[in-house]
């Protein structure tokens, strides 16, 4: 009887739960997304910028103009790495959630005739789409391999390496704003060059840093066990 008691309980709570379980996902894509496009529309301006200053110079040199192209590649380089943290750690948050809202799914759906029929309708169709797209909740082993070998269209992929890219980018282009002093100065090219060399090894470094603090988000697919497939014992 108090166990029947409990059941009914959980079975009150459980949509309470589960939409705000819900909104608090919602919130937190929506503000993953929401920082891609701004790191987008500041970067789109940098760069424009960067190309600006440098069809202006003539083919002359002007060390002002070096420095300021320099710096606009500077501030491109660590925005790219820092809204590459910030995107997967955001999503990293939606990740957990969606971990957390399969259970209650799963829940809702062992206590059946418990649960509205209009909230088991909307779990019926997160599960439906999630076999169909999520890795862990594969129905074989090559469906599951299948959809791992397309991690780069995940989400938190996706925030991880569109920032990254335009932070090589900009790499690149200090590396392009510098090399004209390295031509020039033949007698000093050495250290320069030498120069250079360090300054990739260090952005290197510091990508595989950024890349090391965010694998676990990267790998969330690989890291969840079947076992969070099926109903609560």
């Amino acid at each position: 009887m108090q166990r029947m008691e409990g059941v009914k309980q959980a079975s009150r709570e459980m949509p309470s739960l589960y939409s705000h379980m819900t909104d608090a996902s919602r919130h937190v894509e929506m503000r993953a997304w929401t920082g891609l496009y701004n790191f987008l529309t500041a970067n789109s301006i940098l760069v424009l910028a960067w190309a600006t200053i440098f069809s202006s110079g003539g083919g002359e040199k002007n060390v002002a103009r070096d420095l300021v192209m320099c710096g606009v590649s500077t501030i491109g380089i660590f925005s790219g790495l820092a809204w590459a943290l910030l995107g997967v750690r955001t999503w990293h948050y939606a990740l957990v959630f969606r971990q957390e809202i399969r259970r209650i799914e799963n829940r809702m759906l062992s206590m059946g005739a418990l649960v509205p029929e209009g909230l088991s309708s909307l779990v019926r169709v997160h599960q439906t789409v999630g076999k169909h797209w999520w890795p862990e909740l594969a129905e074989s082993r090559r469906q599951k391999w299948l959809r791992n070998a397309v991690f780069l269209s995940w989400n938190q992929w996706v925030l991880f390496v569109i920032p990254v890219l335009f932070s090589g980018l900009h790499m690149w282009l200090a590396t392009v704003a510098l090399w004209p002093r390295i031509v020039a100065h033949e007698e000093s090219s050495g250290w320069l060059w030498e120069v250079l060399v360090v300054l990739w090894i260090v952005y290197v470094v510091i990508l595989m840093l950024v890349y090391c603090q965010c694998r676990p988000a990267l790998i969330h697919g690989w890291l969840e066990k079947r076992s969070d497939q099926g109903p609560p014992q």
